[in-house]
């Protein structure tokens, strides 16, 4: 979105030439996947939060230019969620954003859906932030001050694959420690404003 946001990338050398790759990132701003697109040398594909509560009209331009398979909070999303392990199981790259919706920082800890996908393919993980000292109300950023609404992604070092006894099936004390890591390599990336109580 270089219209609208002045952004510095980090890290872009850890970023795998080929997939498979699961991307994590957190989640402070409905346009941060369309900013996640810009970052890579190849577009991915999302899991996405179907509802998208709680956020202004013209926000709900930004999925209709990335296309998400939709999630929606509170069901069990059987088809998303195997339409997001094909992709990864064909070699694709999937992004998710492991917080479920967009909110104001801090990090928030992951939900199971990321976890399960990485530990029913056992694809490498790449983890992402996203940070601004900026209101992240980007298109008021640009009518008040006139200026591009400054942020930093930052792109770590890929890690997994995770592993359990039963990927088929994997246990809760599995998904709970693979949600803890995920969320604890997000957490690296952001300072620690940002993370929270997950730093």
């Amino acid at each position: 979105m270089p219209m609208v946001t002045d952004a510095q990338i980090e890290g872009q050398p850890n970023i795998p030439d080929t997939g498979p790759l699961l991307i994590v990132c957190n989640h402070f701003h409905i346009a941060d996947p369309v900013i996640v697109i810009g970052a890579l040398p190849w577009p991915p594909e999302f899991l996405g939060d179907a509802e998208m509560t709680n956020i202004p009209k013209i926000s709900k331009i930004f999925p209709a230019l990335y296309a998400p398979y939709r999630i929606s909070p509170g069901t069990p999303n059987y088809e998303s969620l195997k339409a997001g392990e094909a992709v990864l199981n064909e070699g694709g790259v999937l992004g998710i954003f492991p917080e479920g919706r967009p909110h104001p920082a801090p990090l928030l800890p992951a939900q199971p859906g990321a976890a399960l996908l990485a530990l029913r393919t056992g694809t490498p993980i790449l983890p992402m932030s996203l940070i601004s000292e900026d209101d992240w109300d980007i298109f008021g950023v640009v009518w008040r001050e006139g200026r591009r609404m400054r942020l930093t992604c930052r792109i770590g070092e890929v890690f997994g694959p995770l592993t359990c006894e039963n990927p088929v099936r994997p246990s809760r004390e599995s998904l709970l420690f693979a949600q803890q890591r995920i969320t604890s390599e997000i957490a690296k990336l952001l300072p620690n404003i940002f993370a929270g109580k997950m730093a």
